[in-house]
C-alpha cells in the first residue's frame, strides 16, 4: 500500500486546486520559508482525522479555509482528497484504491467521503485505525513533534506504541463496549423500574383471573353436576312412570269392567286433572321464568359489582392524572421560566456580538484607511525612489563626464608645465628673489623710518639734511631695485596669465569641471531632499503598519470571541428549540392526560349510568319473581281446591263404584302421580334447557357415580362457588394482555443481562489479548530502539519501560536515553540534534516491528549537521521498500537523497504554488 496522489483545493495558502502525485520511494517538499510547505503535511493529517484546530495551526477548524489576499478574495470551502493504493488489503475494505475526502464550509458544515460514499468522522478514523496512519500516528512526525514525543507525559507517548502494537482498534471497542455497558446498565434501571410496576399489576390481575378461572372450572362442573342431578331426578322419576305404567295396565283391565258406570263422573275427573295439568304447566313456566330471573339478578349483581370496581379503579386514574398535571404543570413553569432566561442572555449575547462586530467593521475601516495612506506613501517612495535613481544615473554620467574633463584638464597642464618648464624654474627663483627683495627693502624702509623718527626728535636742522640726504639715496636705490623686480614680476604675470588661460579660461576645462560639479552638486542635493522625504515617509509607512498589526491583533483577538459568540447564540437557539419542544411535548402529553381524564369520567358516567340501569333491571327482575311467585302460589292454592274437587268427586262416585273404588283409586292415585312425574320432568327439561342451554334428553353419562355422592359434591361445588363472592370475568382476558407484557419486558431484562455479561466477557477478552499483543511489540521495539539508538550513536545507553505494567490501558511510556561518553541526564537536557536523532531511532524502531505504509517527515533534519544527516539518509534508505517517505526539507543532502521533488512557492503573496521534478527520470514535470 502506498500514498498516491493528493488534490488541495481551499485549504490554508493552497487557495487554486494542487495536485501531487507520489510513488514508491523518497518524494522531498522544498521551498523558501513561509511558502506553504508545512500546509501540505497539514492537508493529509486534516483529511485523515484531525478534529483539532490547534494541531493544524490554527484557533478554529474555519482557518483552514482560504483566507484570501491582497490578489483573491477568501474561499468558501476548503476540501482534500487522498487517494491511496491498498493492493495488499491493508485498509479493512474491499476496493484496491481507496479515496478519502474531506470537505469543510464555512457555515462550519463538514462533509465526509470513502470513494465518493457519503461517511462519518468516525469511519474515516476507524478505516485507518491500527495501521500507522492517522491524524496522530507515528507515520506523521513534525519538527516540533520531535521535542513533544520526548518531552511529553508519558501517557501521551503511550498512543504511539499502541498505534504500532495494533491495539487501537481494541481500546476503541472496549471505550464503544464501555458505553454500551453504561447504556445497558441505565436501560436496566429503567427496565426494572417498569417491571415493577407492571408486575404490581400483573400479580393483581393474576390473582383475579386465577379466581376467575377458578370460578369458571366450578360453574362448569356445577354444571356437570347439575346434569348429571337432574339426570338422576329423572330417571328416578321416569322409573316411578314405568312402575305405575305397569299398575295401571293391570288395573285397566279391572277398570274396563266398571268403566261405563264411572265413564261420567271419569270425564269430570279427566277434565279436573286436564285442568291440573294446564295449571301445572302455567307454574312450570312460572317457576322456570323464576330461574331466569333469579339467573339474571346474580349476573346483575356481578356486573354491578364489577362496574363498580371498574368504578373505583377510574377514579384512582383520575387521581392519578391530575397528579401528573400538576407535575407537567410545574415542569412547564419551569421549561418557560429556564426559556425567559435564555432568551434574556441570548439578547444580552446579541447586544455583545452586534458591539464586537461593530467594532470589527471599525478596525476594518481604520485598516482601509491605513492601508489608503500606505499605498499613497508607498506610491511617492516609488516616485521619490524613481526619481533618485534616475538622478543617480544623471550623476553616474556626470561624474563619469567629470572624470573626462579631470583627465583633458590634467593633459593640458601637463602640456603648459612642458612649455614653461625653464620659466617655471625661473619663475620660482624670480618668485623668491622678489620676495628676498621685497623683505630687505621692508627692512630698509623700517630702519630708515626709525632713524627719520628718532631724527625728528633729538638731532639737529644739519645733521636732519644729512640724514635726509642719505634716505632719499637709499630710497633710490630701492626704486632702482623695484624696477628691475618689475620686469620680473611681469615674467611672473605672464606666465600666471597662461595658465590661468588655460585653467580658468571662460572656455576652459576648470570651468566646465566647475560646471558638471555644480550639476553634481544639485542633483545630490535633490537626491539628499528626496531620500529625506522618502524617510519620512518610510517612517510614516511603518508607523501605519505598526497601527494596522494592532487593529488586525485586535480583529484576530475579537473574531475568535465572536465565533464563540456566535457559537453560543446557537447553542442557546438550539436550546430554546430543545426547551420548545419539549414545552410542545409537556403541552401535548398534559391535553392528553387532560383528554384521557375526560375520557374517564365519561367512562366513569357511563359505568355510573350502567350501575342505575342495572339496578333498575334488577328491580324488574326481583318484582318480577315476587309476582312469579305470587301467581306460583295461586295456582298451586287452585290445584289444591281442584284436587279437593276431585277428591269429593271420588267421594261421590265411592257409593256408585263401590266395587271398583279401590281399583279407580289405585289408577286415578297412579296417573295423577304419572302426570305429576311428568310434568316435573318436563318441567325439570324445560329448566336445564333455559338455565344452561343444554338439551338434557339425549345426555348419556359416562362413568356413573351414585346418587347420593353426585348430591354431596353438588353442594361442595356450590358453597366454593359461594365463598368465592364477586368475580371478574374479565380479568382473564385482561391477565392474558398484561402477561405478554410481562414476559416481553422480562425477556428483554434476560436479554439486556446477558447482552451485559457478554460485552463484559468481551471486554476482558480484549484486555487479555491487547496486552499479549502489547508486551510483544513493546518488547521488540525497545530491543531495536537500543540498537538504532547505539548505531546513530555509535554507542550509548537507552531505554523503554512503562509506569504501570498491571494495566496498558492506564500506562505511560518512559525514555531513557544516553549518548557515549555523556553521564545520564533528562531527555529535557539533549541537544536538537540529539532528540532529532533519538527519535528518529524510536521511529525507526516502531517501523522494525510495525512498518507504516508511508512517513510523513517534516523538517526532521533541522538541527543535524551534515554527518548525522548522512546517518539518518543510510537509516531512511533501508526503509524505503516497505515505506514511503514524504521530507519537507532545506537540506541540500536530503534533497539529493530524494527521487521526486516537490518545490513550493508563493509567486502571488499568501498563495502556494507547486512544481514537480523527478529525479529518476531527470525530467521537469
Amino acid at each position: 500500500m502506498f500514498l498516491k496522489s493528493l488534490d488541495i483545493h481551499g485549504f490554508k495558502t493552497f487557495a487554486q486546486k494542487t495536485g501531487l502525485t507520489f510513488k514508491p520511494g523518497v518524494t522531498a517538499i522544498v521551498g523558501p520559508n513561509g511558502c506553504g510547505k508545512s500546509n501540505i503535511v497539514d492537508a493529509i493529517r486534516w483529511v485523515l482525522g484531525e478534529a483539532n484546530a490547534r494541531s493544524l495551526r490554527g484557533e478554529v477548524m474555519e482557518d483552514v479555509i482560504f483566507s484570501g489576499s491582497e490578489e483573491m478574495k477568501p474561499l468558501g470551502m476548503a476540501e482534500v482528497s487522498l487517494t491511496i493504493v491498498n493492493d495488499d488489503n491493508l485498509l479493512p475494505i474491499e476496493y484496491s484504491e481507496v479515496s478519502i475526502k474531506r470537505r469543510l464550509y464555512r457555515s462550519g458544515e463538514s462533509e465526509f467521503f470513502i470513494n465518493k460514499n457519503r461517511v462519518r468522522l468516525r469511519d474515516i478514523q476507524e478505516l485507518f485505525a491500527d495501521t500507522g496512519i492517522g491524524k496522530s500516528a507515528y507515520s506523521v512526525m513534525e519538527q516540533g513533534n520531535i521535542d513533544q514525543i520526548l518531552s511529553t507525559k508519558p501517557e501521551d507517548r503511550m498512543r504511539v506504541f499502541e498505534e504500532a502494537a495494533g491495539i487501537t482498534r481494541y481500546k476503541m471497542r472496549i471505550r464503544d463496549t464501555y458505553r454500551k455497558l453504561s447504556a445497558a446498565e441505565e436501560n436496566l434501571v429503567r427496565l426494572d423500574l417498569v417491571i415493577g410496576e407492571v408486575e404490581k399489576e400483573y400479580r393483581n390481575i393474576e390473582k383475579q383471573a386465577e379466581t376467575a378461572r377458578l370460578y369458571k372450572e366450578l360453574k362448569k362442573e356445577d354444571v356437570d353436576l347439575e346434569t348429571l342431578h337432574n339426570f338422576y331426578r329423572v330417571r328416578g322419576l321416569k322409573e316411578q312412570v314405568s312402575a305405575n305404567d305397569a299398575k295401571i295396565a293391570e288395573n285397566r283391565k279391572k277398570r274396563d269392567a266398571l268403566a261405563g258406570e264411572s265413564e261420567e263422573l271419569n270425564k269430570l275427573l279427566s277434565e279436573d286433572v286436564d285442568r291440573v295439568k294446564v295449571l301445572e304447566k302455567e307454574i312450570f313456566d312460572f317457576r322456570s321464568e323464576i330461574y331466569r330471573k333469579e339467573a339474571e339478578i346474580e349476573m346483575l349483581a356481578s356486573k354491578t359489582s364489577h362496574i363498580n370496581e371498574r368504578v373505583r379503579e377510574t377514579e384512582r386514574e383520575i387521581e392519578k392524572h391530575k397528579r401528573t398535571i400538576v407535575e407537567s404543570e410545574k415542569n412547564r413553569d419551569h421549561i418557560r421560566k429556564r426559556v425567559d432566561g435564555i432568551k434574556t442572555e441570548s439578547g444580552r449575547l446579541e447586544g455583545l456580538i452586534s458591539s464586537q462586530e461593530e467594532k470589527l467593521r471599525g478596525y476594518t475601516r481604520e485598516i482601509e484607511l491605513i492601508d489608503t495612506y500606505i499605498d499613497k506613501n508607498t506610491a511617492l517612495i516609488r516616485k521619490n525612489s524613481a526619481r533618485v535613481e534616475e538622478i543617480g544615473t544623471s550623476v553616474a554620467s556626470h561624474r563619469q563626464e567629470l572624470r573626462d574633463v579631470i583627465d583633458r584638464l590634467l593633459t593640458e597642464i601637463d602640456s603648459i608645465k612642458a612649455r614653461y618648464g625653464g620659466s617655471e624654474t625661473k619663475k620660482r627663483k624670480l618668485i623668491q628673489r622678489i620676495h628676498e627683495e621685497i623683505e630687505r627693502m621692508g627692512n630698509s624702509l623700517k630702519h630708515h623710518t626709525a632713524r627719520l623718527r628718532d631724527f625728528g626728535f633729538s638731532s639737529s636742522d644739519s645733521r636732519t639734511a644729512e640724514v635726509i640726504e642719505e634716505m632719499s639715496g637709499a630710497i633710490d636705490k630701492l626704486r632702482d631695485k623695484l624696477g628691475g623686480l618689475r620686469g620680473d614680476i611681469d615674467t611672473v604675470l605672464d606666465i600666471q596669465e597662461e595658465l590661468s588661460r588655460v585653467l580658468f579660461g571662460r572656455e576652459s576645462l576648470h570651468s566646465k569641471k566647475e560646471e558638471i560639479e555644480n550639476a553634481i552638486a544639485l542633483l545630490e542635493e535633490e537626491a539628499g531632499v528626496l531620500e529625506r522625504e522618502n524617510k519620512k515617509l518610510n517612517e510614516e509607512t511603518r508607523k501605519n503598519r505598526v497601527k494596522k498589526n494592532n487593529f488586525e491583533d485586535l480583529m484576530s483577538s475579537l473574531r475568535p470571541d465572536i465565533a464563540r459568540n456566535r457559537e453560543r447564540g446557537k447553542h442557546m437557539v438550539f436550546e430554546i428549540e430543545r426547551l420548545g419542544k419539549e414545552l410542545e411535548r409537556n403541552e401535548d402529553h398534559l391535553e392528553d392526560v387532560r383528554f384521557e381524564i375526560t375520557s374517564l369520567e365519561d367512562r366513569k358516567n357511563s359505568f355510573l349510568q350502567d350501575i342505575s340501569k342495572l339496578e333498575a333491571a334488577h328491580g324488574e327482575a326481583e318484582g318480577r319473581k315476587a309476582e312469579l311467585n305470587g301467581k306460583t302460589r295461586d295456582q298451586n292454592r287452585l290445584i289444591d281446591d281442584i284436587v279437593n274437587k276431585i277428591r269429593v268427586n271420588e267421594a261421590k262416585l265411592e257409593g256408585l263404584k263401590k266395587k271398583l273404588s279401590g281399583h279407580e283409586e289405585t289408577i286415578e292415585g297412579i296417573r295423577i302421580k304419572n302426570a305429576e312425574l311428568t310434568s316435573r320432568i318436563e318441567t325439570i327439561y324445560e329448566h336445564f334447557r333455559d338455565r344452561y342451554s343444554l338439551s338434557l334428553e339425549n345426555f348419556k353419562p359416562g362413568k356413573e357415580a351414585g346418587p347420593e355422592e353426585t348430591a354431596e359434591r353438588r353442594n361442595t361445588i356450590k358453597n366454593r362457588i359461594q365463598e368465592l363472592g364477586q368475580v371478574n370475568l374479565i380479568a382473564i382476558e385482561e391477565f392474558q394482555e398484561i402477561k405478554k407484557r410481562y414476559d416481553f419486558l422480562t425477556a428483554q431484562r434476560e436479554d439486556l443481562l446477558k447482552a451485559k455479561d457478554d460485552l463484559k466477557s468481551m471486554v476482558s477478552d480484549t484486555l487479555i489479548t491487547s496486552k499479549e499483543v502489547f508486551n510483544e511489540c513493546f518488547a521488540s521495539v525497545k530491543e531495536n530502539f537500543r540498537s538504532i539508538f547505539r548505531r546513530l550513536f555509535d554507542g550509548g545507553t537507552t531505554d523503554l519501560y512503562l509506569t504501570n505494567e498491571s494495566n496498558i490501558f492506564d500506562a505511560g511510556v518512559e525514555i531513557t536515553a544516553c549518548p557515549p561518553g555523556k553521564s545520564p541526564k533528562r531527555k529535557s537536557l539533549l541537544s536538537g540534534g540529539e532528540k532529532c536523532l533519538t527519535a528518529a531511532a524510536l521511529l525507526f524502531s516502531i517501523f522494525m516491528v510495525r512498518p507504516s505504509p508511508f512517513c510523513m517527515l517534516d523538517e526532521v533534519d533541522h538541527d543535524l549537521d551534515e554527518e548525522n544527516v548522512i546517518r539518518f539518509l543510510k537509516l531512511l534508505k533501508e526503509f524505503t521498500d516497505t515505506t514511503q517517505f514524504i521530507i519537507i526539507t532545506h537540506n541540500r543532502r536530503t534533497i539529493e537523497f530524494a527521487d521526486i521533488i516537490y518545490g513550493v512557492t508563493s509567486e502571488q503573496a499568501g498563495i502556494s504554488k507547486v512544481v514537480s521534478l523527478e529525479m529518476t527520470a531527470d525530467a521537469v514535470k
